[in-house]
């Protein structure tokens, strides 16, 4: 198996993070090393500061301590919750695109630009099309 891709984050506080069911120790020196799909979610915690994807060179490696999420099952690939609030933002500025490709054209280009890379389009078709069905429902009430 593969290991992660890292990045590392210094707690100015050295304090304890949890993260997606996840809890992250820093060292003596207050690193810590988080998966990058979970990087997102560090970078908005006040007391971490994000160093890189290595550490400064005079200071040894550790190797992160992860724990499994309590559903037993692996950290997602992607924050789709920045996702989600991404396509929110756009739907707000721009209204419903017309098509779901003009929204999808749209999603995998601010995942690269901001995740520095993009979902399976068989995983955002499948998500694009949830929201498009509960858009085209009539009112529920």
């Amino acid at each position: 198996m593969l290991d992660p891709k890292l990045l590392w984050f210094r707690s100015t506080e050295r304090t304890v993070v949890q993260v997606e069911g996840q809890n992250f120790v820093p060292d003596d020196e207050g690193y810590i090393a988080v998966p990058e799909n979970l990087g997102s979610y560090i970078m908005r915690i006040p007391g971490f500061v994000y160093v890189g994807r290595e550490r400064e060179q005079d200071q040894k490696p550790v190797e992160p301590n992860f724990v499994k999420t309590p559903t037993g099952g692996r950290p997602e690939k992607f924050s789709w919750d920045d996702i989600w609030i991404e396509t929110c933002r756009y739907i707000h500025n721009n209204g419903v695109p017309s098509t779901r490709a003009e929204l999808m054209k749209y999603l995998q280009q601010w995942c690269e630009d901001h995740l520095g890379k993009q979902p399976a389009d068989s995983t955002l078709k499948l998500k694009i099309r949830k929201l498009f069905v509960a858009l085209e429902r009539p009112d529920e009430n």
